[in-house]
C-alpha cells in the first residue's frame, strides 16, 4: 500500500513537471517572439534615425541635385544610356519572340512524335494479330 502511495506521488510529481515544462516552453516562445519584434523595430528605428541625421547634416544636397538636374536636361551620357537601354529592350523582345517560336516548334514536333509512336505501336499490334491469324490458317491447312 505504501509503495502504491509513493508511486502515485511520483506520478503526480512527474505530471506537474510536464505541465510546468509546457508552460515554460510557451513562455520562452513568447519571449523569443517579443525579442525578435524588438530587434526588428530597433533596426528600422536606427535606419530612420540615421537618414534623418544625414538630412539634417546636408539638407540642401538633395534639392540642389534635383534642381540642377531639372535645369540642365538630359546629359549626353543619359541619352547614350537610354539608347543602349532601348536597344537591349529591342534585343530582348526579339529573343523572346524567337524563343516562343522555338517553343512552338518543339511542342509541334513532340506531339507529332507522340502520334507517330502511337501509330507505330498500333501497326505493331496489327502485325502481331495478322501473324497469329496467318499461323492459325497455316496450321489449319492440310499439308
Amino acid at each position: 500500500m505504501r509503495s502504491l502511495l509513493i508511486m502515485q506521488k511520483k506520478l503526480h510529481n512527474g505530471l506537474a513537471i510536464i505541465k510546468l515544462s509546457q508552460v515554460m516552453k510557451r513562455k520562452v516562445t513568447v519571449v523569443i517572439i517579443t525579442l525578435i519584434i524588438i530587434l526588428i523595430g530597433g533596426y528600422y528605428y536606427e535606419q530612420e534615425n540615421t537618414r534623418s541625421q544625414q538630412k539634417a547634416f546636408n539638407p540642401d544636397i538633395e534639392t540642389a541635385n534635383f534642381t540642377t538636374a531639372a535645369n540642365e536636361g538630359p546629359t549626353a551620357n543619359e541619352i547614350e544610356l537610354k539608347s543602349q537601354l532601348e536597344e537591349l529592350n529591342e534585343q530582348l523582345i526579339n529573343a523572346r519572340a524567337e524563343l516562343k517560336l522555338a517553343q512552338d516548334k518543339l511542342i509541334l514536333s513532340t506531339s507529332k512524335n507522340t502520334i507517330l509512336e502511337n501509330d507505330l505501336q498500333d501497326s505493331r499490334d496489327t502485325l502481331e494479330t495478322l501473324q497469329k491469324v496467318l499461323e492459325r490458317i497455316a496450321e489449319s491447312m492440310p499439308k
